[in-house]
């Protein structure tokens, strides 16, 4: 038993007052103190309920864990609960993160356990199950249900959520006997043995974060090329600046060694000066001849050699290389004519690729018959290709369509666009880089529809399609 007279302030830390508590929020209302290494709900004792006092020493039941003195009276300190076991089980179905095996086995473990604490009291025992701040489940008496159907309501929801067959037939049968409190006390040890051979317990964990979804991922693969080349290009560019004004002070030192006359002596400071001022002169023409650019070998070797940023992703050619590749600077005067040069151009081109790819749906008519993917093809033309080759296998009654259909899925991508319409309007939805999804347009007997997309050995081929209300298949 604590005391907390006036010698307790000598004694730094001890029962130091957090926070206050109140239900909902906490299994009781009271004070959150520190006890040691733990937390503790400080409670009036005469506020206690008889059933907490029965508990103490309960392993699985929320009893009464130490008493504190004070002037006028005593206080109880209490397991602090911070969450429900349904609030637990919630969050990991919110987060796609279901309990393992092990932490199955040591969730109903605990309840098993609490059952049989509770019948050892005496008395029927109302509340709720709740975790401790070491995630220990524990029962709290207070507002709910009997611990026994309590129980019995988690276990049930742990089973339908369980995806082992074998811990899943362990379940029905503890559900089977869980209402009856002497049933559960005769198969306790048989039930934990059968489960602990199923998986070994593992501490229940209560920091879960939801999965993130790919469509949030700001970062798209197709982009990744361009920026390489970006960054290769300034690197590159930087190099070439450093070595060129090497060579051009080993070509001063080495001038200005041979020019240097024997004897300072022998010769006048007019003449030196006149030796050193040709000398720099010679050095400024051949720099401006190493920078200057010529049309020759220099450029022949720089389109000609294979680029590290330049991927078959790109789709690009030696011109595109040449562009974001290792180039030669210019003077300073020419290159400013070409960038004036070259900026109406780069403006017509950006608009004749804006004018060709709009918001407004993609008809399927149009499109060539190759599959191989194009650099500049948006995701709607390229399903609109593959829809139109699809129904050209239908008119030629080819089965297989290896040229647009991914093997094996033929027969049912076919018989799900049939009668094949190569006029619908195509949205799309999904861009994965390698794999994507658009949605089709109501068109004759067919609704809504999805066609999921996928690229194969550099060739987009049709893998799947799917109503809007159902799932997609596993062809493919």
């Amino acid at each position: 038993m604590h005391s907390t007279d006036d010698t307790a302030a000598l004694v730094p830390g001890t029962h130091r007052w957090v926070r206050r508590l109140d239900t909902p929020d906490a299994a009781v209302a009271g004070a959150l103190v520190a006890d040691g290494d733990a937390l503790r709900v400080q409670v009036a004792a005469d506020l206690v309920p008889d059933a907490v006092w029965l508990s103490a020493g309960a392993q699985h039941l929320a009893g009464v864990v130490d008493v504190v003195r004070r002037r006028d009276g005593h206080d109880a300190l209490l397991p602090w609960c911070i969450e429900t076991v349904d609030a637990l089980l919630a969050r990991r179905t919110v987060a796609e993160r279901g309990l393992t095996p092990g932490e199955t086995v040591t969730l109903v473990g605990s309840l098993l356990r609490g059952v049989v604490e509770a019948e050892r009291l005496g008395e029927p025992l109302v509340g709720r199950w709740w975790l401790t701040q070491d995630a220990r489940p524990v029962f709290s008496p207070g507002e709910g249900a009997h611990c026994a159907a309590a129980s019995g309501e988690i276990i049930a929801r742990v089973r339908d959520a369980c995806t082992d067959r074998a811990v899943e037939r362990t379940l029905t049968e503890i559900l089977s006997g869980i209402e009856d409190p002497r049933i559960v006390a005769r198969n306790l040890d048989r039930w934990e043995g059968e489960l602990v051979e199923l998986a070994a317990p593992r501490p229940l964990q209560l920091e879960v974060h939801p999965p993130e979804r790919a469509s949030e991922i700001p970062v798209h693969r197709a982009h990744l090329p361009e920026d390489a080349g970006h960054v290769l290009a300034q690197r590159t560019a930087g190099t070439f600046v450093q070595q060129r004004w090497e060579q051009l002070l080993e070509q001063l030192r080495a001038t200005r060694t041979r020019l240097r006359p024997p004897s300072p002596r022998q010769q006048s400071g007019g003449r030196r000066r006149m030796l050193l001022i040709g000398a720099a002169a010679g050095a400024v023409v051949l720099l401006g001849g190493l920078l200057w650019p010529t049309g020759g070998d220099d450029t022949a070797a720089m389109e000609g050699g294979p680029s590290v940023a330049q991927t078959p992703a790109d789709g690009g050619s030696d011109k595109d290389f040449g562009a974001r590749g290792e180039q030669t600077p210019e003077p300073e005067g020419t290159a400013e004519g070409s960038v004036d040069d070259e900026a109406p151009a780069q403006d017509e081109q950006q608009s004749a690729d804006e004018g060709a790819v709009g918001d407004e749906p993609v008809k399927a008519g149009g499109g060539e018959s190759d599959t191989a993917p194009g650099g500049d093809e948006s995701l709607e033309q390229v399903a609109a290709r593959l829809i139109s080759d699809v129904a050209g296998c239908a008119a030629d009654n080819d089965s297989v369509c290896e040229r647009a259909i991914v093997g094996g899925a033929a027969e049912l991508v076919l018989q799900r666009l049939s009668p094949v319409d190569p006029d619908r309007a195509i949205v799309p939805v999904e861009d994965y880089g390698d794999i994507g999804v658009v949605r089709l347009a109501e068109s004759g007997e067919h609704g809504e529809q999805m066609l999921v997309i996928v690229r194969q050995n550099d060739r987009w081929l049709v893998r799947d399609v799917y109503d809007v209300a159902d799932q997609p298949s596993e062809a493919g």
